[in-house]
């Protein structure tokens, strides 16, 4: 979509910028145009026809606002694992800060019980 969002982008063998008319049936298509404007960084077009040649190799166009690489329940599954891993080393964690506490504090008993500690 072009910043003025009144237009899509398309492009051309020299991936020089192509302004199309907004319509959701040409993204992901092959179009043919007719220049009929440039300026310094793109071109204006008409549209002659939407090429067919490849469509059937071509995937097609997913729908707005959908996410292409992903499957559907393959973020959930990671973002589980990364909640089970978290939770698993929170675990630890406060197993190894509780077990130095007791250590520490066994130890003062001990001290205090043979009179190592000064009163």
């Amino acid at each position: 979509m072009a910043h003025d969002q009144k237009h899509l982008v398309g492009h051309n063998k020299f991936y020089e910028q192509i302004l199309l008319p907004m319509d959701d049936r040409y993204m992901g298509q092959l179009v043919d145009v007719e220049i009929t404007g440039g300026g310094k960084h793109f071109m204006q077009c008409n549209v002659v026809g939407i090429n067919t040649a490849l469509d059937r190799t071509l995937p097609k166009p997913l729908p707005k606002g959908q996410v292409s690489g992903l499957k559907p329940n393959q973020a959930t599954v990671k973002s589980q694992r990364v909640q089970q891993l978290y939770i698993t080393c929170s675990g630890q964690c406060l197993l190894v800060v509780v077990t130095a506490v007791l250590v520490a504090v066994v130890g003062v008993v001990i001290a205090y019980t043979e009179g190592l500690v000064l009163k």
